[in-house]
């Protein structure tokens, strides 16, 4: 038998379908050894295959250097989530694709069409994934209730 099929079998109420994040914590746990670190020293990059770094590398700037959309779908002011009812319905005012901002300037009740890790548009802060939308000709609507301001942005 597997270590890993031993160890799922001595969890309690173990299903591969329904873990708690305790449960995959504890199962995890069983998998795994804290690293122990014994004794510090520099190499080069291609030296370090198989080791542990002993300390955070933290970049020293943003990476990507903008706030970009986690997902495909629509990016507009979620200010308008606060106010709406049922359904929100958005002009769609262009397409911003990953690589390059897009240049052109939203007004109220527009939205952008946006794929994943494209810069988010100024005024804009929320993204509606496609697949909860309906398009219909240049308007592009979805159910107000189905995210919060903020949702699927990924800040600098």
């Amino acid at each position: 038998m597997s270590r890993v099929a031993e160890i799922a079998a001595a969890l309690a109420g173990y299903d591969p379908k329904a873990l708690s994040v305790d449960g995959v914590q504890a199962f995890l746990s069983h998998l795994v050894a804290p690293a122990v670190v014994r004794e510090r020293e520099s190499v080069a990059l291609f030296d370090a295959l198989g080791r542990v770094l002993s300390e955070d590398v933290i970049s020293p700037f943003n990476v990507p250097p903008h706030d970009n959309s986690a997902m495909d779908g629509f990016a507009f002011d979620g200010a308008q989530l606060e106010t709406a009812a049922g359904e929100i319905r958005l002009r769609i005012a262009g397409t911003a694709f990953a690589g390059a901002a897009w240049r052109g300037t939203l007004a109220e009740g527009e939205a952008l069409k946006i794929m994943t890790g494209a810069v988010m548009p100024p005024g804009c802060d929320t993204v509606m994934p496609q697949e909860f939308c309906t398009v219909d000709g240049d308007t592009v609507r979805f159910p107000a209730g189905a995210l919060r301001r903020g949702d699927n942005r990924r800040f600098a």
